[in-house]
């Protein structure tokens, strides 16, 4: 304990300071010397001033405390003041890449002045870095096309930011810096009278402050539920439940930890990571089966009606127009908002790369690269069975995709059975689940009813891929675009998002984390 503290101890203030010493605790506010109107941490009916709040330090980082005082601009609407600390640390450097999910604030491209600005931007990145380049090679083009557009999207977009209270509106917070006015002036008043007066006038500014608050959020929730209104109406589902979401307050669940095989406890984050790297890796890397599909014969024909020729303009431009808006950028970082924003412009920077994949059958490393996060199940959360992952991959590998696939599907949807009714036109979950509703009507006709119902767990995350590639070339998919498929998957790897770091990267031999398009469409050959 130093020699600049103030006031009378009592009973308390002599527990704390034998705490202190069996501790080898320093109280840091008695260190400093300062006016008694910095020391003061408590004022009591509108007179009494003590110093009750303390900063406790272990005494080997005394030296490290540079200063300790009361700051009495903070209005937080307490008789208790801000009791502020300055500490001098030697801390370690962090690793910039630990949280690589930065999100632009694709909302600002809705401004027509602003997407302008992207894509001119845009259009300058290219010719800057491809002015630079020699280079001609698929990555040096792969890494032009990324480093352009995450350029553009940092310095004419940014980052989005995070509005902790978005239903305060302007007025409430004009209150607020009227109420932190009188703050000050009871601070400086010399008077007793004067400072009983401002202290009545802050009372009042405080009551303001709290009724123009809660005012606001009634406006705001009022809104939401309109928008809400309006969305079910309109079937903008995916928007009705954000909004529901933010209405209810909900919060995503958590844990703490995670167990291990065993069913211990793993708190730590270097421990936690590597075992959501291990059970990951367990799942997409199955054994091999003991009756993969065998290869039956080499004159099987190809389909005549799926093309293989070289993918042209028009292709990847429909295909960036698929892209649904709202999805999450893989390692690159980029969009469909992003993307979308300068068709043209995309287009024919990425049809250049693609017609070098699909003369050259090679592809970015980037595109091999998916990012694990974890959704959420049923169940105790510190069990790595309930939680699900979905791999995020970068959005330029799915146009790909999407091209691929729409090649396959002239020609294979012919050759399906009928009764393949997933991940087909017409016959999506919710004819099924119409076809179901019509089956329970037979009910009342008191008419026999037999359904079976069969869960293959995990099913995308152990298909053996060899035998996925001979079914493929049993239905008749050429050679090139078999190939072109074999390339989203060979020497793929994955690393998981744990708490916004990633694990260590490895290999996914016999899940299908890669395409989802495309993985979808060739099982429907299965």
């Amino acid at each position: 304990m130093g020699k600049h503290g103030t006031g009378v101890i009592n009973n308390n203030g002599e527990r704390l300071v034998d705490f202190c010493g069996l501790n080898h605790f320093v109280i840091t506010g008695t260190l400093f010397p300062h006016k008694e109107i910095h020391k003061n941490t408590w004022t009591s009916d509108k007179r009494t001033n003590n110093q009750i709040d303390h900063v406790l330090i272990n005494k080997k980082y005394r030296s490290s405390v540079r200063d300790t005082r009361v700051m009495r601009g903070a209005d937080a609407a307490s008789d208790y003041q801000l009791v502020r600390t300055q500490i001098k640390l030697k801390l370690k450097k962090q690793d910039k890449k630990a949280n690589p999910r930065m999100k632009y604030d694709v909302s600002k491209l809705q401004n027509p002045a602003i997407k302008n600005q992207f894509s001119v931007e845009l259009k300058d990145k290219f010719a800057v870095l491809e002015a630079v380049s020699d280079d001609v090679d698929i990555e040096a083009k792969w890494d032009n096309f990324y480093n352009a557009f995450n350029q553009s999207a940092k310095e004419v977009l940014g980052t989005r930011k995070r509005k902790q209270k978005p239903w305060i509106g302007v007025e409430s917070w004009k209150k607020v810096e009227e109420r932190k006015h009188i703050k000050m002036k009871i601070e400086n008043a010399k008077s007793i009278r004067i400072k009983q007066q401002l202290q009545a006038e802050y009372k009042a500014k405080d009551k303001e402050v709290k009724s123009s608050m809660r005012s606001d959020k009634r406006k705001w929730v009022d809104s939401l539920a309109g928008d809400a209104q309006r969305a079910a109406e309109n079937g903008q589902m995916k928007t009705l439940y954000e909004l529901t979401k933010t209405i209810c307050n909900e919060k995503p669940r958590h844990a703490t930890g995670v167990k291990d095989k065993q069913g211990n406890i793993i708190t730590d984050e270097e421990g936690k990571r590597t075992r959501w790297k291990a059970h990951f890796e367990e799942i997409l890397n199955r054994d091999f089966p003991t009756n993969p599909v065998v290869k039956i014969s080499d004159d099987i024909p190809e389909l005549e009606t799926i093309d293989t020729t070289p993918v042209t303009k028009a292709e990847v431009k429909n295909a960036i127009k698929k892209l649904k808006n709202g999805k999450a950028g893989g390692v690159d970082l980029l969009t469909p908002e992003l993307l979308k924003a300068d068709i043209d412009t995309t287009a024919n920077k990425l049809h250049s790369i693609i017609c070098d994949i699909w003369d050259q059958e090679k592809i970015p490393k980037d595109w091999k690269k998916g990012l694990i996060v974890k959704l959420p199940k049923k169940g105790d959360l510190n069990e790595c069975a309930n939680w699900r992952g979905i791999t995020l991959l970068p959005i330029a590998s799915k146009i790909l995709g999407r091209i691929v696939i729409d090649r396959i599907k002239i020609g294979i949807d012919k050759k399906l059975r009928p009764e393949q009714a997933g991940f087909r036109q017409g016959k999506s979950t919710t004819e099924q689940i119409f076809i179901l509703r019509n089956i329970e009507q037979s009910i009342e006709w008191q008419s026999s009813l037999y359904i079976n119902f069969i869960d293959f767990e995990k099913a995308f995350d152990s298909i053996h891929q060899g035998s996925l590639w001979e079914i493929m070339r049993q239905y008749g998919i050429p050679g090139k675009i078999i190939n072109i498929v074999k390339l989203m998957y060979s020497d793929s790897v994955c690393a998981v998002l744990d708490d916004g770091k990633v694990t260590e990267w490895f290999q996914v031999k016999t899940g299908k984390a890669r395409m989802r398009n495309v993985r979808i469409s060739v099982s429907s050959c299965d």
